[in-house]
């Protein structure tokens, strides 16, 4: 737990730090979708093609965890056999991938972020509920 809390206050102060160092350096490259790839380009290609094939990386194993997750909960629920979810769940996605990162995030954050907050009061209300009864 201890180690948690260490681990998202080091994330927070280097994201804090990169985002200060951006709006210090380079102001301009905030305006991008990807303002580290705006910064990286000035660099050469090489290192431009590195980032951008680990980047594509990170992005494809964040996607393909997110669908597994989304396969073994949904799947399990409304009875999806997972070979014919597997296949069908990147055609749903195909189309999102032509919106555009910038944009996509924008809608698909805040509607995350409200899914997630009812979520936790969901779960809170289970708990008091399920506290309610222990003690009655």
């Amino acid at each position: 737990s201890a180690g948690a809390v260490l681990g998202g206050i080091m994330l927070c102060a280097i994201a804090l730090i990169l985002n200060v160092v951006m709006v210090l350096l380079n102001p301009d490259s905030l305006l991008l979708d990807l303002p580290v790839l705006g910064i990286i380009k000035k660099y050469g290609n090489l290192l431009n093609t590195i980032y951008s094939f680990i980047l594509w990386i990170a992005m494809l194993l964040s996607a393909s965890a997110s669908g597994y997750g989304f396969l073994e909960r949904a799947g399990s629920k409304l009875k999806i056999n997972h070979k014919a979810g597997a296949f069908v769940l990147p055609l749903f996605a195909l189309p999102l991938s032509e919106i555009g990162f910038g944009r996509l995030i924008s809608a698909l954050y805040p509607l995350f972020g409200y899914v997630g907050m009812f979520m936790v009061f969901a779960i809170l209300l289970a708990g008091i509920a399920d506290r309610r009864k222990y003690y009655n």
